[in-house]
């Protein structure tokens, strides 16, 4: 049985935690007489408030395994599968990547867990004022508030040390959301009059930059949240989702 625990995030008036927690793992084999491997690994990411420090905790000892400096005080993201934490660092214009030191295999009737160093890996992304960061199925779409464009990578290239992203046009630098799936994004589209504004819709758009179907209407959009393979966008008029793929029909 695998089971990852999802990250949580706690806030005091002086530090911002974010837990990246991965339970016990459970291997058992039926051509040989029943053999267990309990393994557990729990590490609490921590990111200072007021300094461009990462700490890295054992939290089942309590031990600093390590810490990392980076170029500004940052929020932390992990992706799905457990494997990299993403510093973003608003006031420094940058995003950082992490390795947890903490990654699974999956051999279909059983998973093996590696447990290593936590790393700050040599890989990062610029642009003015990055905000929204959006992981679906390994995949990234980085949204920079200060940009005509959004940033689009894959996790396990990150975890390979490569630098590879696509830059996808939003028309205009907007406080705005990209989220990522397959070969294509979902990316909002700015208030025409005053791009200051929240923005007024969404259009589907592939990795080449061309546009897939019809825009949807999501006036007011602020706020977007995913399950599973559902993802949703808030609009004003309610809750806008990702659209089919084929034809860019939204549902």
């Amino acid at each position: 049985m695998l089971k990852i625990m999802k990250m949580n995030r706690e806030i005091t008036m002086k530090q911002r935690f974010l837990s990246l927690a991965i339970s016990t793992i459970f291997l058992g084999f039926t051509a040989a007489p029943s053999l267990a491997e309990d393994v557990n690994a729990w590490r609490l990411f921590v990111a200072d408030h007021n300094k461009p420090v990462i700490n890295v905790i054992d939290a089942l000892d309590g031990d600093k395994l390590n810490a990392f400096t980076v170029k500004g005080p940052a929020a932390l993201y992990r992706s799905e599968s457990g494997a990299v934490v993403f510093a973003v660092q608003g006031s420094a214009n940058t995003v950082t990547a992490l390795s947890s030191g903490i990654s699974f295999h999956d051999h279909g009737d059983h998973a093996d867990i590696d447990v290593d160093e936590p790393a700050l890996l040599n890989v990062e992304f610029t642009g003015t004022k990055p905000g929204h960061f959006v992981e679906r199925q390994g995949n990234v779409a980085q949204w920079f508030d200060g940009e005509n464009h959004a940033l689009l990578f894959n996790e396990q290239a990150v975890l390979q040390g490569k630098k590879a992203a696509t830059s996808v046009n939003v028309v205009a630098a907007h406080h705005g959301v990209a989220v990522p799936y397959d070969k294509y994004a979902v990316v909002s589209i700015p208030n025409p009059e005053d791009a200051s504004k929240r923005p007024i819709g969404a259009r589907v758009v592939g990795l080449d930059g061309k546009k897939v179907g019809e825009d949807a209407l999501c006036p007011g959009l602020h706020g977007s949240a995913g399950s599973g393979n559902r993802y949703a966008l808030a609009c004003s008029t309610g809750l806008l989702f990702k659209p089919v793929v084929c034809n860019g029909d939204w549902r």
